[in-house]
């Protein structure tokens, strides 16, 4: 989330410079938000599609010209890792989160794989096992 919201940024602050590039981004932009953006997670899609336009169009209207792609995707990026940050710390106080829910139902899924594959190796292993 946080690359797709710091390459919005990115974008904006390219495109900023003639009103072409600019309907030219806003169209890659709208493209990407209806085919990838609404698909990309399924807890966060619709809102990372919003966000990332709207902070293209925030970095696209910036009041003057900005040397290069530095102040808005620095921006964008401390504010991505920020936001991760505070994600991590709050696991042990918010259980219920998604984000902790999807890490740990792909951690029980790798010990019921490693729980199959021991009980296959048993069976195999197991003396007069191959003459049944």
């Amino acid at each position: 989330m946080t690359a797709v919201l710091t390459g919005s940024a990115g974008l904006g602050s390219l495109a900023s410079d003639s009103v072409f590039t600019a309907v030219l981004a806003m169209g890659f932009i709208a493209v990407w938000r209806r085919s990838v953006g609404w698909h990309l997670s399924s807890d966060y899609g619709m809102s990372l599609a919003i966000s990332s336009t709207l902070i293209f169009l925030l970095s696209l209207s910036a009041p003057e010209r900005v040397a290069g792609l530095g102040p808005h995707v620095i921006a964008a990026l401390i504010g991505g890792l920020w936001g991760l940050l505070l994600q991590v710390v709050n696991w042990p106080f918010r259980p219920q989160h998604p984000l902790r829910r999807a890490v740990a139902d792909s951690w029980l899924a790798v010990a019921d794989l490693f729980e199959a594959i021991g009980a296959c190796g048993s069976q195999r292993h197991r003396p007069g096992a191959m003459n049944r």
